[in-house]
Order: structure tokens, then C-alpha cells, then sequence
């Protein structure tokens, strides 16, 4: 069982430390207790590192979070404050896993993990349709990115957070706009067909498919040429009238 937890002290002369703990139970086969290994380590001086970092992110339009190897945010630049409702003071030391639904925690410990443990796979690990949780239980669609990056310190793991709300509104108002168009074209009299720079159609209505597709299928239809449906001299005709 590993157990993992981060502290803030102040020293006596004022100095303030951000301390992580992990803590290692070993059992026996029969689930017995053996010993307990701890590991403390000061992250003070990576945090300070990450400050310089994330001066240059605070104009990012994305979330930007330093996480220690461990899992615990360090640091978080101003859009990170935005999309999840918590201030920076509140969002250091908090385990990642409190800002995505427990459904995502798996995938996202084990892409963590692989990033800190495996030294050859420092490249970008993406997530697509995820999630994050905001301060007031609220879900937000977005896209993750993650990144292993070793400073003089140790190694961390910047996470990017795309909030995808407007993409996904605009991906819908445009699939609505096509519903719509494809309607309008399937129950309009008149005959209507599309067709590409090479001549081939890319779409056809309903109407040209009762009065010209000499029973054909639509998908048949639809990558084929005016010489593919109709006579020789009809073909040369229809396309010597696209070229104009």
C-alpha cells in the first residue's frame, strides 16, 4: 500500500517549506503488517523553479498545473484558477485526482505514472472527451495534456487543461446547421446534386434520386461521374456546363 501526502511548514525563522511524504506499507503474504518506509522530500526549490515557468503561462489561454511526481499540484497558473474556481493558494498541494471525476482517475494515474517511472517516455500524453471537476461540483469538458519535465530538482509533470465548452457548442451549432441544410435539400422538388472539382458527385437529393438515378443506390450515385450515369453526349454537356 503506498500513501502520499504533502505538508507546509514554517521555520522558526520564517522560511516556508513544502514538504511530500510518501509512505510504503510492506505486508506479508497473509496481509500482516511487516514495516512501514517513508520518504520525505523538500520541494521547495521546485516550486521556485515552476514560478519562473509559470510567469511566462499566466497569459496562456489554457490551465497550466506543475505536478509533483506524486501527484500533488505545486503550482497553477491564473487560467487554471479560472476553469476550476479555486484560488492558487487552494489549488497547492492538492491532489490532481480532486479536479477530475473518480470515472478518469485511473487512466490519468496510470499515464502519470508511466510518465515518472518509465525515464524513455517523456513525450506528450493527450486525453481527449475528459472531464474537470470545478470548486462547485461542476463538470467541464476538456482536453488533457501532460508532460514529464526534469528541472535541477527532481522531475515534475506539467498538465495542460483545454476548456473545450466553446468547441464542443460551435462542433453542435454546425452539426444542427447540417441537419437543417439536409432537410431543406431532402424535401425540396427540385432536383439538386453537389459535385466535386474532378466532376464526382459528393451528394445528390432525394428528388434527383427519383428522376435520374435509373435505379441506382445513393451510395452508388455519390463518387461516380456524369459519364458513369448518363449517355455520352448528355455527360459532355452537363460537364462542359461545370467548367463554365
Amino acid at each position: 500500500d503506498r500513501e502520499s501526502l504533502s505538508l507546509r511548514y514554517a521555520t522558526a525563522q520564517g522560511d516556508v517549506h513544502n514538504l511530500e511524504i510518501s509512505l510504503l506499507v510492506v505486508r506479508s503474504l497473509n496481509g500482516d503488517v511487516q514495516c512501514v518506509d517513508g520518504l520525505v522530500v523538500d520541494m521547495t526549490k521546485v516550486v521556485s523553479e515552476s514560478d519562473r515557468l509559470l510567469a511566462y503561462l499566466d497569459g496562456s489561454p489554457d490551465a497550466f498545473l506543475v505536478v509533483s511526481a506524486t501527484g500533488f499540484i505545486l503550482q497553477a497558473n491564473q487560467e487554471a484558477e479560472t476553469l476550476y474556481g479555486y484560488t492558487r493558494a487552494e489549488l497547492e498541494s492538492m491532489p490532481f485526482e480532486n479536479l477530475i471525476p473518480e470515472v478518469h482517475v485511473p487512466a490519468y494515474v496510470q499515464a502519470r505514472s508511466r510518465l515518472v517511472d518509465d525515464e524513455k517516455v517523456h513525450h506528450l500524453s493527450a486525453f481527449t472527451g475528459m472531464q474537470a471537476t470545478t470548486k462547485d461540483d461542476h463538470l467541464i469538458p476538456v482536453d488533457l495534456m501532460m508532460k514529464a519535465v526534469q528541472t535541477a530538482d527532481g522531475l515534475v509533470v506539467i498538465i495542460i487543461a483545454r476548456d473545450m465548452t466553446e468547441s464542443l457548442r460551435a462542433q453542435r451549432s454546425l452539426e444542427q446547421a447540417e441537419t437543417f441544410l439536409r432537410q431543406v435539400l431532402e424535401s425540396s422538388t427540385a432536383v439538386i446534386a453537389a459535385k466535386d472539382l474532378e466532376g464526382q458527385y459528393t451528394l445528390v437529393n432525394q428528388r434527383f434520386m427519383d428522376v435520374l438515378s435509373s435505379g441506382m443506390d445513393r451510395e452508388e450515385i455519390v463518387g461516380s461521374k456524369d459519364s458513369d450515369l448518363f449517355p455520352p453526349r448528355i455527360a459532355q454537356k452537363l460537364r462542359e456546363a461545370d467548367l463554365q
